[in-house]
């Protein structure tokens, strides 16, 4: 048998021209084998657990079907398992010859089957999975200068964009819509204001022999967590890092139109512990070196438990403080002094200026420790309409979601949406076409308007904005508790 070096699928279907490419290696173009598309499931990007501090690699799943021309198929399967349990082997998508998609096939010999009618399945994953084997110890990118202040940007860019993956780089841009600001002090007189896509970090909080970190991946959620972000490989060749709660970014209004099904709502408990782990910055990393207290009723390996781990506080705390966020103004290096971070607010103000971990630890603390609102939909469309750039809230509902996952189903152009309360809208502000809000006229507190007859219940308790709390009670009406 010759060494098939690819498998072309190509289909049409219903959005245009499918063709779908794994490169087995070696790589040589000159055996190509065409086996048949029998089923593609659908591109999932993000995940639908209630943990916000997870981060999953999507992921597409395929069934192909051997034509009867190759006469070995145990034979051929059997070369392209090896091949593929041994190598990183690329997967591209495209429709109507645009890449969409691309990652690697899942190594896994497990999740590779043959039945017994010649049918095929393979896991294709996105490229973040390449990262979970390598140790951030080694320098894997190759640093010349560990002291190096580099953008957290270019650090998270370095990632997925570099020598590690020859000519198979997929991401080229970065989407970041984090709101955070930092300010320094010039001359002992005028602050000047700095913005997140300015922040840097010294490399050894990450690369070197003393940090904490096993895989790329550990350190790749740990810079999310780091900076309140949710990170997704989208479409058009692109990275999205979105707030994991909300801030000043666009929302768009799902209209009921759009709607397959009805949304299907239910209710995320509450965390119930958070431990968290600031940095005091001297080496090696280790417990001794690190700050930990504690929010809630926190217990070790619990599910409903969850643990941050903060490199950069930006703030004091008690027994010490360090910034680790470094910025140049004017060619001259500034670090940011102790609590002197804020972000904007989705109303458009801005909050006080408080230490970064506060933000990410104690403020994210006070949504978690509450139920929250989750809901699944489905709507007309794929990538083009739907992506993780953007916040959400459905027609008539003053609630703001988050899209956790997203279940491109590319054979029906039609998408499934997980949604996750990150917020409430300005009870004061109304939504206008691009996203952004003006004061309503009466400027009055509009209660929530929960659907369901009024039968769906958070505990008893609805949150409406960070100081008032209303119970709902039986006959269905509201009293401040």
């Amino acid at each position: 048998m010759r060494d098939i070096s690819l498998l072309r699928i190509e289909e049409k279907i219903p959005i245009g021209n499918l063709r779908i490419d794994i490169q087995l290696i070696p790589r040589d173009l000159s055996y190509i084998i065409y086996p048949i598309l029998i089923d593609i499931g659908k591109i999932k990007l993000g995940s639908d657990e209630d943990s916000d501090l997870i981060y999953f690699p999507g992921e597409v799943n395929i069934k192909i079907y051997f034509k009867e021309h190759i006469k070995d198929v145990i034979e051929a399967f059997q070369y392209i398992q090896e091949r593929i349990t041994n190598n990183w082997c690329s997967a591209y998508i495209y429709i109507n010859n645009n890449l969409i998609w691309q990652g690697y096939v899942d190594r896994d010999s497990d999740k590779l089957k043959l039945s017994d009618d010649k049918i095929m399945e393979l896991t294709i994953l996105d490229q973040t999975i390449r990262i979970k084997d390598l140790d951030p110890k080694t320098n894997p990118f190759g640093y010349t200068d560990l002291n190096e202040k580099r953008k957290i940007l270019d650090i998270i860019k370095d990632f997925f964009i570099n020598q590690i993956f020859m000519d198979d780089n997929y991401i080229n841009q970065i989407e970041c819509y984090s709101t955070f600001e930092g300010r320094i002090l010039i001359n002992f007189t005028n602050y000047i204001t700095i913005l997140f896509n300015d922040f840097r970090a010294d490399l050894n909080f990450y690369f070197s022999n003393n940090n904490i970190y096993n895989t790329l991946m550990e350190l790749f959620k740990s810079i999310l967590i780091n900076y309140n972000l949710i990170a997704y490989i989208g479409f058009e060749r692109k990275l999205y890092l979105l707030p994991r709660f909300v801030e000043f970014n666009q929302i768009y209004e799902i209209q009921n139109y759009e709607l397959i099904n009805e949304p299907d709502y239910k209710i995320i408990d509450k965390i119930e512990g958070l431990k968290v782990k600031v940095y005091k910055g001297s080496l090696p990393k280790q417990d001794s070196n690190y700050y930990i207290y504690y929010l809630g009723n926190y217990v070790e390996n619990d599910p409903k438990c969850e643990e941050l781990i903060i490199d950069q506080p930006a703030g004091s705390f008690p027994g010490g403080g360090f910034s680790g966020i470094a910025v140049y103004y004017q060619s001259q290096l500034y670090w940011i002094e102790f609590d002197n971070i804020r972000y904007k607010r989705i109303d458009g103000t801005y909050t006080n200026y408080q230490a970064l971990y506060k933000f990410v630890a104690d403020d994210v603390w006070n949504q978690i420790k509450y139920p929250r609102l989750k809901c699944d939909i489905e709507v007309n469309g794929i990538f083009y309409n739907w992506q993780p750039n953007k916040y959400y809230k459905l027609f008539n509902l003053d609630i703001i979601f988050r899209a956790t996952k997203f279940e491109y189903d590319l054979m029906n152009n039609k998408t499934k949406i997980s949604l996750r309360q990150v917020g409430i809208m300005p009870i004061n502000y109304k939504l206008l076409e691009d996203g952004s809000y003006r004061l309503t006229e009466n400027n009055t507190k509009r209660l929530l308007e929960y659907y369901l007859g009024g039968s769906l219940q958070l505990n008893n308790q609805f949150r409406l904005t960070e100081d008032f709390y209303y119970r709902l009670l039986e006959d269905g009406n509201k009293r401040l508790i």
